[in-house]
């Protein structure tokens, strides 16, 4: 498939240099099978072009052909962690798509499914409002579950996970992983990707060892489908390695992390979430072997990358500088911490995210008092971090 897409690529500009419509549909096209290939680089670039095209091309062109341009390049964006561009493009999509005659009801569910996924983390409960009309439009004539709401199913049940609704996750994630195993073979993309939200949502659910084992076979298969070098092989490195250090297995974690960090930075992922994300993990574990400066270093690098995103939420923000934070408390700066963990977790507070966080936010300002000597204040902060854990039954909490 990567040989034929790149073929297509390649006969796109002389081909088509003078037919501009054209060639804005088939960089459409073959952005979005970029994505589907795991090359997100590529495929953000083939269908901003396309979208440049189409916005020229003014009240000539064609608004369907934008609109689910549109829709495409906000998904890259969400995957890609650029939320509010994202959304702006996709609340420009919608109402094209549901005027459009006769109703295509795939299309329409296609975008509130985009919508649900850039809310996933900000805003668990407009995630699932969302998602939940996608799959009202996905479903057969009599309500049941089909293959095309069976990946709706996955990211409902990802967005119950980080609205703290654990059991009804795990039933959905299930639902979705038997529904896609009936229809289709266990080597099966489809499969993979079903079985990589379950074992998301097993890890939220604090069930560890069911998703260490989904993601040992999602690694399997996507290094037979898509090879050790795409976005996809390398986000799953990165999820195994967490799994490992939340069981306490930091050797094997390690492992996992440093290899997730270098081969983000070989497929030149800089500027991605899941980059950033991989740098944290390891300042995270390195600070727990007592490499204070390989952790500081790490996060230092991590919240640069992220600033320089170009699309930096409050919410990300601010769990990236309490992540900063811990590390750069061992090495000296503890003045530069405290402001960093000073504030609140801004986000709603019934959210997995937002509450997860507080009780680290508050658990590593009290680790930041005591490197600074200040002991009282210390001790006051551990005991309202206690108090917070305590009150939040998360699986996976500090407490």
């Amino acid at each position: 498939v990567r040989t034929l897409v790149a073929r297509a690529q390649g006969q796109i500009d002389p081909a088509l240099s003078s037919r501009p419509a054209l060639r804005a549909r088939m960089l459409s096209v073959v952005g979005a099978l970029h994505c589907e290939i795991g090359q997100s680089k590529l495929c953000e670039q083939d269908l901003e072009q396309a979208l440049r095209i189409e916005k020229a091309a003014g009240s000539a062109g064609d608004p369907l052909l934008r609109a689910k341009t549109e829709y495409r390049l906000a998904s890259a964006y969400a995957d890609g962690g650029r939320t509010s561009e994202a959304m702006a493009l996709l609340q420009h999509a919608l109402p094209v798509l549901e005027s459009q005659q006769p109703p295509d009801p795939m299309a329409v569910a296609a975008v509130w499914n985009a919508i649900g996924k850039a809310y996933l983390e900000i805003d668990p409960v407009r995630a699932i409002a969302a998602l939940q009309r996608a799959r009202a439009l996905e479903r057969g004539p009599n309500g049941e579950d089909t293959l095309a709401s069976a990946g709706t199913l996955g990211t409902l049940a990802i967005a119950d996970a980080q609205a703290m609704r654990w059991n009804d996750a795990l039933a959905l994630a299930r639902t979705r992983v038997e529904l896609v195993r009936a229809h289709f073979s266990t080597a099966d993309v489809r499969y993979f990707d079903a079985l990589n939200d379950y074992a998301e949502v097993a890890q939220e659910a604090g069930r560890f060892d069911d998703a260490r084992d989904a993601w040992e076979q999602v690694l399997a298969g996507y290094e037979h489908i898509f090879g050790r070098g795409s976005d996809r092989y390398i986000d799953t490195e990165l999820s195994l390695g967490d799994v490992l250090f939340r069981r306490n297995h930091l050797r094997e974690s390690i492992f996992w992390f440093q290899r997730s960090v270098a081969d983000y930075r070989a497929q030149e992922s800089r500027h991605g979430e899941k980059y950033v994300a991989s740098l944290f993990a390891l300042s995270q574990v390195l600070g727990m072997y007592g490499d204070y400066e390989g952790a500081a270093a790490a996060a230092r690098e991590g919240y640069r990358t992220y600033q320089q995103t170009g699309s930096p939420t409050p919410q990300w923000t601010a769990a990236f500088g309490f992540r900063m934070a811990h590390p750069l408390a061992f090495v000296g700066e503890t003045r530069r911490a405290v402001e960093l963990l000073s504030s609140p977790m801004p986000g709603d507070p019934h959210a997995s995210m937002t509450s997860s966080f507080e009780g680290l936010r508050l658990l590593w300002l009290s680790d930041t008092y005591r490197e600074a000597g200040s002991h009282d204040r210390a001790e006051q902060t551990y005991n309202s971090a206690i108090a917070y854990l305590k009150s939040h039954s998360l699986p996976h909490s500090a407490a």
